[in-house]
C-alpha cells in the first residue's frame, strides 16, 4: 500500500491510501448501504470478490436501518476483521444529500469508538449519480472525520483505487483543514 498523503485532523491521522478498500489491512473497513439493505453499487463491485453477498446479507437481517445508525458485520473475507455498515439513503433511487454522508460517516465514526477500532478505512462514500460530485462528497467527509473529537479512532485511510479519487481525496483534506483552522 502506498501512502499519498498524510494529515493530522485534531486526535487522528488521515491517510490518503492508493489501494483498493478491501486489500487495507485495518481494523474495520466502513461500508456505504442504503436503508432497504444493499450495498451501493461502487462498493458492492468493489467487493464482489472479497465476500459482499456476506455483507449485503448481514444488513437485509436488520433492515431497515435508519440514518444515522451503523451495524457491525464480520469482514474476515477482507483483510479487515471488521465492517462497518452505514445507510447513506433510503434505497438506490434516493437523493444522496452532503448532511446524509456526514451523519454516515459519524455513525462509523462513533461505531469505531465504541469497539475500540484504532484504524478504519473508508471508500468513496459515493458514485457519481448527479445529486453531488464525488469531490462535494469527499469534503463532507473529510469535514466530519475533522470534527471528530474523541482519541479513538487513530487512523483513518481514504481508499483511493485511482488517480483521479487520489486528488479529489487530497483536496478535500487540504479543503477540511483550512476549515478547521479558520474556526
Amino acid at each position: 500500500m502506498e501512502i499519498l498523503s498524510v494529515s493530522v485532523a485534531r486526535t487522528m491521522e488521515i491517510h490518503i491510501a492508493h489501494a483498493a478498500l478491501a486489500d487495507l489491512a485495518v481494523d474495520a473497513i466502513v461500508l456505504p448501504c442504503h436503508s432497504v439493505g444493499n450495498l451501493t453499487n461502487a462498493v458492492r463491485e468493489t467487493l464482489t470478490d472479497h465476500g459482499g453477498e456476506g455483507f449485503e446479507q448481514a444488513l437485509k437481517a436488520k433492515a431497515p436501518l435508519a440514518i444515522g445508525a451503523a451495524i457491525i458485520a464480520d469482514a474476515s473475507a477482507v483483510e479487515a476483521g471488521s465492517a462497518i455498515l452505514v445507510p447513506i439513503s433510503k434505497d438506490s433511487e434516493a437523493p444522496i444529500a452532503t448532511e446524509l454522508l456526514r451523519r454516515a460517516v459519524k455513525a462509523a465514526l462513533i461505531a469505531a469508538k465504541l469497539k475500540g477500532y484504532r484504524t478504519l478505512a473508508l471508500p468513496s462514500m459515493i458514485a457519481a449519480d448527479g445529486t453531488i460530485t464525488i469531490a462535494e462528497a469527499a469534503r463532507a467527509v473529510t469535514q466530519e472525520i475533522h470534527a471528530h473529537d474523541a482519541p479513538i479512532p487513530e487512523s483513518i485511510y481514504m481508499a483511493a483505487p485511482d488517480e483521479q479519487l487520489m486528488r479529489i481525496f487530497e483536496d478535500a483534506v487540504a479543503h477540511a483543514r483550512r476549515a478547521s483552522r479558520s474556526l
